[in-house]
Formats: C-alpha cells, structure tokens, sequence
C-alpha cells in the first residue's frame, strides 16, 4: 500500500522479506542478549535489510531513471539466490542436519498466547496491527502520504506542485522495508527455531 500509493511497482517485497528474515536472524542466533532488547535488534535488523532490497531499483530508477519494474524484478533472482548461498553456506548450522542457520536463542522469541497445536498465535499479531494503523496514520494523516498520493495520482501535477517525486519514491521504499523487515522479524521470531531454506513462498 505504501509502494503503490506513489504509484512505485517495486516488485522485490517478497525477497525483502527474506533478506529481512536472514539479516534478524543474524542477530536472533546470538546468545546472551538480554529478551527485550534481543528482540528489538532483531527487528532492526530485519528492517535494515529488508529496507536496502527494496531501495536498490528505487535508487536506480531516482539516478539513472531505470525502469523500476524490471529492476526490482530482475533483483528477485539475485536476492533468492544470495538468501539461498548465506542460509546454505556461511549461516549453515552443521550439525542441523539439513539446509537450517543456527537456532534462534530463546531471548528473541515472541510470546505466544495462543499454543495449541497447529493454531499459534504470537505477539507479532499486535505488532502488525499496529503497523496497519501507523501505514494509515502516514498515508491519509502526513505530510509524507499526501505527497505520495499525490505523486501516484498524478506525476506531472506533483512535479508542477513542487513535490520531489524522486524522494518521494526513496523515503516510501524505506517505509515499506522497515515494514516488511519487521514482519519477517516478527514472523522468524514468533514461528520458527531457525532459518531453513526450502523455495521462494511466491
């Protein structure tokens, strides 16, 4: 929604997610984090990455006016197969078994407050619930928003209006990183031991 809202088809969320999921648990496999704390590394670091995916075709569509749609979508193989090299390589634990990082420490986990069974149901519900009203309060309720409405309503009228369509475009793929990032964290953390490598979830 933030992406689009500018009129921005960067189609590299889904291996943002990934780089994101791989870049928290870089940080979720270190022992001795104090838990909230531990956490909220996580989540940035999830944010970070995920952040950088989604600005490369941003950046190169800002300086060289590169066609965003293509870039981002060339940028998918790239990223699936570094997230395929790191999670099978240098983040392979070996003595998991199969193609997994190193367990992520108790200290990173979310709680859950539903447990049973197959229906779980962990902290990162709230956390994503807030993100909705947060992505709200940015696009109807700021200054950021009603530019990037703006711009994807009408380019040449944000242009005449004196709007920097070229920031507009970066600061909106940085907002939806962080966001994306922060749900690969949360999704990492709430669900997961470590991080497999198994095929892209489309």
């Amino acid at each position: 929604c933030i992406l689009f809202s500018a009129d921005t088809p960067n189609c590299s969320v889904e291996t943002a997610f990934f780089m994101g999921a791989i870049s928290a648990t870089a940080i979720g496999t270190i022992q001795g984090i104090p838990p909230v704390i531990h956490f909220l590394l996580m989540a940035l670091a999830g944010m970070v990455g995920a952040s950088i995916v989604l600005l490369i075709p941003s950046l190169l569509n800002f300086t060289f006016n590169a066609n965003i749609l293509v870039c981002s979508l060339m940028l998918n193989y790239i990223m699936n197969l570094l997230g395929n090299y790191l999670v099978t390589g240098p983040m392979k634990d070996p003595s998991a078994g199969w193609e997994a990082s190193a367990k992520i420490a108790t200290s990173a986990k979310l709680p859950k407050f539903i447990n049973m069974g197959p229906s779980q149901v962990h902290c990162g519900l709230l956390i994503g619930l807030a993100v909705v009203v947060l992505a709200w309060f940015l696009l109807y309720k700021s200054k950021f928003g009603y530019e990037s409405r703006t711009v994807g309503a009408n380019r040449s009228f944000a242009r005449f209006s004196g709007i920097n369509i070229g920031k507009v475009v970066v600061m909106g793929s940085v907002v939806a990183g962080a966001m994306t990032g922060l749900g690969s964290a949360c999704e990492i953390s709430g669900y997961f031991d470590r991080l497999q490598w198994n095929t892209s979830p489309g």
